[in-house]
């Protein structure tokens, strides 16, 4: 009996060793992966939803899609987090609506794959943390984005490139740079408007409609080869650059209007070397600082 209670005994260790060395497998496998916050529920989007509620939290988990059919609306308080490289395609729509009071909260999630969304992209007194708006020549953005009452912080990456429709950004505060490239498809019209926002670098470029108004920049403007560029009203604590093609003129109306415009430190800066583009430009009440 004791070398059979012995033998049994070595085949208890062995099963033993064996269930541990799977679990610490399983383990490995999934070091790594991002779990989602205590209590958090993944975000619906298969279908239109409203989500709602102070202080609830959903998570978004990988790439995820917001197809055609489907319109979100996140509201109150809600905080969204993303775990694992999360990313939205929205093709459908996405609107968020936060209160002055409850504020809504995203986090980590990449907003590049969103390329042609069916409705409008509508986004209200949102915290963004972490998150990147970075579409690209090959990949620009097209159709209809409204960012207002919002917080883009520094851990943010704000660098578009839009086909066709418009981006509005009014009473916004980026604590990153922002960089929006217009490259139309076949001359469609695009208007880029920033009103009464607090911004740090900033660079407009391409044939478009540029607005920039009732602003405060904590860095330098920049506008290059533009078709429309009209600045009125703000406050440049950097240089402001505006740079067209050497020669010649870019088709359609053109137009380069800089008026009422307090410049706190720095010089327009023209590049050297350059001729400057027969364009129609006007320099209206510019006050000049130290």
């Amino acid at each position: 009996m004791g070398k059979l209670d012995t033998a049994w005994g070595r085949i208890g260790r062995c099963v033993v060793a064996v269930l541990v060395a799977g679990c610490v497998v399983a383990e490995a496998a999934h070091a790594g992966e991002q779990a989602p916050p205590t209590g958090a529920e993944p975000l619906p989007v298969e279908r239109t939803t409203t989500v709602r509620g102070r202080g609830t939290v959903w998570y978004v988990d990988g790439p995820t899609v917001i197809p055609p059919s489907a319109e979100i609306r996140i509201e109150l308080g809600t905080r969204i987090v993303g775990i694992n490289n999360a990313s939205l395609d929205v093709q459908g729509g996405l609107k968020i609506h936060g209160t002055e009071e409850s504020w809504v909260v995203v986090e980590n999630i990449d907003f590049s794959p969103t390329l042609a969304p069916k409705l409008d992209l509508h986004l209200d007194m949102v915290d963004f943390r972490g998150c990147k708006f970075t579409w690209t020549k090959e990949q620009p953005f097209t159709g209809l984005l409204t960012l207002e009452n919002a917080c883009v912080q520094r851990s943010c990456t704000w660098d578009m490139h839009i086909a066709s429709g418009f981006v509005k950004i009014m009473t916004v505060e980026f604590v990153c740079p922002c960089a929006i490239t217009c490259v139309p498809a076949d001359r469609k019209p695009i208007e880029v408007d920033i009103r009464t926002s607090w911004m740090k670098a900033t660079t407009v470029k391409g044939p478009g409609q540029h607005i920039l108004r009732h602003c405060e920049f904590k860095g330098d403007v920049t506008a290059e080869e533009v078709d429309q560029f009209e600045i009125d009203g703000c406050d440049i604590f950097g240089n402001l650059v505006v740079r067209q093609p050497a020669e010649g003129r870019l088709p359609g109306r053109h137009a380069d209007q800089v008026q009422r415009v307090r410049a706190v430190q720095g010089h327009p800066r023209a590049p050297a070397g350059e001729k400057p583009s027969r364009t129609a430009s006007r320099l209206d009440k510019f006050y000049w600082g130290p």
